[in-house]
């Protein structure tokens, strides 16, 4: 039974429950439940920005009071809600914030806003074109920085030129400006499994000719790669995602020196684009573990794996490089991590050594050289 409402807000720690209909969904049992709260009395309603329609949209923010009045420091959903908040999108087109009524109507509106690139061929930050889907299996998909060390040394708009070139027509990759790059760009790609990066993507091309008109990858300090993996890898419903999220962030946490090394990032850099998720032991019978590491999923673009994503999950703690070798080893890595949480439970993680990390790095193509390479096979 759910507790009183005087009983509930003894507690440090609580969560709101939204219920659809009768039925009360909790997406983790472990979780002392503040109050029980009626979907349709936090229901708003909008008009969609592209047909005009109306509709009727759960809006968290409804609740935000609750949190904000120290009463409750994260907000659970039922199923309703979710399904409501995954095909009822609200976004931010340049200074305004537009809500739209399915995601048909929403993907034909940002098409329309972001038609047309600069007129040198980079798209602005906020550019999302619909996907493009490679290969079959789990989708990857990259953002690889570059910048030039000295603009006087570098042909930027030929680079641009030539890599659009080679984009076919922006369905395999396209370039964005990044407010931590000075001159360079980041190049982003569509969706594509891992065996499509590795046999048909053409990074060396990619990478080649950056390099021959001046822009650098590794050399860069604030330039990044950034690995994003559909959130369906890690599970097929929320509650499975959300264990194996836990136990990257643990694997992460256990192994972070390791993992700093492996990335090439210095620890201040570490700190600055990509912070470590969660710091500690960690024990989920434990209502303070189980707390810090809630937050741990939390906001925040620059952590190491960054959740704000409607779709994916974002590794950011690589790096730049303009070596297609390590581009596929990082991607192999993360692939790596993923199978191996989807094996080990939180307390195995915990106490496992490193080489049990990697213990199935044979299996990947580049990653064992790379392993060598950085002495941490």
């Amino acid at each position: 039974m759910p507790e009183t409402t005087e009983q509930a807000t003894q507690q440090t720690h609580s969560v709101v429950i939204l219920l659809d209909g009768d039925m009360l969904h909790r997406t983790n049992a472990a979780l002392p439940v503040l109050r029980e709260l009626e979907l349709d009395d936090y229901m708003e309603d909008y008009i969609c920005a592209h047909c005009g329609d109306g509709f009727r949209y759960f809006n968290p923010y409804s609740v935000d009071s609750l949190v904000g009045d120290g009463i409750v420091d994260w907000l659970i959903v039922g199923e309703e809600a979710a399904e409501t908040d995954r095909h009822i999108t609200t976004e931010l087109f340049g200074d305004d914030w537009v809500a739209c009524c399915s995601e048909d109507c929403y993907d034909e509106l940002r098409s329309e806003e972001n038609n047309d690139d600069d007129e040198d061929g980079v798209y602005d930050y906020g550019y999302k074109p619909t996907p493009v889907f490679h290969g079959e299996g789990t989708q990857f998909g990259i953002e690889l920085e570059c910048d030039a060390l000295d603009h006087n040394g570098c042909d930027r708009q030929s680079a641009v030129n030539d890599l659009n070139g080679m984009s076919d027509n922006h369905d395999l990759f396209y370039l964005k400006q990044d407010g931590s790059l000075d001159y360079g760009f980041e190049i982003v790609t569509h969706p594509a499994s891992l065996e499509f990066f590795r046999t048909e993507f053409p990074w060396r091309e990619v990478t080649e000719t950056a390099v021959h008109y001046g822009l650098r990858g590794h050399d860069v300090p604030t330039a990044g790669l950034h690995i994003h993996v559909e959130r369906g890898a890690l599970g097929d419903d929320h509650d499975e995602q959300d264990m194996h999220l836990t136990r990257l962030i643990l694997t992460l946490s256990t192994h972070w020196r390791t993992v700093e090394r492996f990335s090439r990032r210095r620890g201040s850099d570490m700190s600055r684009w990509a912070q470590l998720n969660y710091d500690g032991a960690y024990d989920k019978t434990n209502p303070a573990h189980r707390d810090k590491m809630i937050r741990a999923k939390g906001a925040g673009h620059s952590l190491a794996i960054n959740t704000e994503h409607r779709s994916t999950y974002e590794f950011r703690i690589f790096k730049s490089s303009l070596r297609p070798s390590t581009v596929l080893a990082s991607i192999e890595f993360v692939a790596m991590l993923i199978e191996y949480v989807k094996s080990n439970d939180d307390e195995t993680i915990q106490a496992h050594n490193w080489s049990d990390v990697i213990a199935k790095a044979g299996d990947y193509t580049y990653l064992p050289q790379y392993l060598l390479e950085r002495k941490i096979a």
